[in-house]
C-alpha cells in the first residue's frame, strides 16, 4: 500500500463494525451492515489467513471491466456473467473470495480492492472479489 501505508506505520482501525454480534448486559445485538465507500482502507484475511490492506475501488452493485491488467469501473452495465456462474466458478475453486471475470457486476456484500502501487500489488485482480465475512476492519488514520 505504498505510499499510503509503509512500513512501520501504526494504524488505527475500526473493528466495531466487522463484528458480527455483540453483548451488552447479557442480551444479544447485532450490527448494521459496515458504512464502507470508495477510498476507504480495509484490512481483511485472504485465503491464507494472511492480514492484507487493501483500498477499495468497487462497492456493491457496481460493474466493473477487466483489462489487461487494468479495472475500470462504472454504474452502467458492461454485460456481465450471472451471479450463478459466478458462484459456481467460486464453489468450485473452493474460496469464498470471486474470481474477477472480465467484466462483472458486484455482488452483494463483497468488494473490490486494489493496492496502491498497482503495478506491484496483489489484490482483488489476483485473489478476487472479497467477502464482506473476510473483513476485520476499516483504517480510520495513520501516524
Amino acid at each position: 500500500m505504498v505510499p499510503a501505508i509503509k512500513n512501520g506505520d501504526i494504524l488505527f482501525v475500526s473493528k466495531i463494525q466487522f463484528s458480527r454480534m455483540f453483548f451488552l448486559t447479557g442480551k444479544k445485538y447485532g450490527l448494521t451492515k459496515p458504512a464502507v465507500k470508495k477510498n476507504d482502507i480495509l484490512i481483511f484475511k485472504n485465503d491464507k489467513a494472511e492480514e492484507l490492506e487493501k483500498r477499495v475501488a468497487g462497492v456493491p452493485f457496481e460493474f466493473y471491466f477487466l483489462q489487461n491488467g487494468n479495472v475500470t469501473i462504472t454504474d452502467e452495465d458492461v454485460g456481465f456473467s450471472s451471479e450463478k456462474e459466478i458462484e459456481s466458478l467460486a464453489f468450485s475453486l473452493n474460496t469464498k473470495f470471486i474470481p474477477l471475470m472480465e467484466k462483472g457486476r458486484i455482488p452483494e456484500g463483497y468488494y473490490l480492492l486494489l493496492g496502491d502501487n498497482r503495478n506491484y500489488s496483489t489484490d482483488s485482480r489476483n485473489f478476487g472479489l472479497v467477502p464482506e465475512s473476510s473483513i476485520i476492519g476499516k483504517v480510520l488514520w495513520r501516524l
